[in-house]
């Protein structure tokens, strides 16, 4: 099950832009992220735990900044990202999950 799962919290980082504001400002803690994606702070600290878990974001004290992994991967602004690929992937494949992040 963890698979499906990471890869859904995958799929709403990508569709928040966690990945792409958190490389145009690394080093935002909490309360700016969710500030910066316009969602609630409860919501933020969960998907914001999930990607730490995963590895997709690193955590240090209380700032938070993207892998290289998620930098290189899923951030708009890298001419290699693969959002496109992640998009397919949630819109074809997991179509029955498509609010998740509603």
């Amino acid at each position: 099950m963890g698979g499906h799962i990471f890869f859904q919290i995958l799929v709403a980082a990508v569709r928040l832009n966690l990945f792409t504001e958190l490389s145009r400002q690394p080093g935002m803690t909490l309360s700016q992220i969710a500030s910066t994606l316009g969602i609630e702070e409860k919501p933020a600290r969960i998907l914001l735990l999930g990607c730490v878990n995963i590895g997709l974001i690193k955590k240090n004290k209380e700032k938070f900044k993207n892998s290289w992994i998620s930098e290189r991967n899923f951030n708009q602004d890298s001419s290699i990202n693969i959002i496109p690929i992640v998009e397919w992937q949630n819109f074809i494949n997991y179509r029955a999950l498509y609010y998740f992040t509603e």
